[in-house]
């Protein structure tokens, strides 16, 4: 029986408030994906956390962002929802 995936994390359940958001996104970041002990195929996950930005690590504004440059991502709500989805 296949495991049933986690519900998403909606901007429009914190009122459309991205600042109060971020910070929901990056405590199940934290929670989920970075002290979760994920391993993947024998090894552990591990998450790059320089450069910060804006407070928050590289890994985190990267799994919710998208684009090509780095410097020029920017957020997609689709990955944002799902990101409790990474383990």
């Amino acid at each position: 029986m296949p495991a049933l995936l986690p519900p998403l994390i909606k901007l429009a359940d914190y009122g459309n408030d991205w600042e109060t958001y971020l910070e929901v996104l990056y405590r199940a970041y934290l929670d989920e994906v970075v002290n979760a002990g994920i391993v993947f195929r024998g090894l552990p996950l591990r998450v790059q956390f320089r450069p910060m930005t804006h407070g928050k690590g590289f890994g985190f504004w990267h799994l919710i962002s998208e684009g090509n440059v780095e410097e020029d991502r920017t957020p997609d709500l689709r990955r944002c929802e799902r990101i409790r989805w990474v383990a």
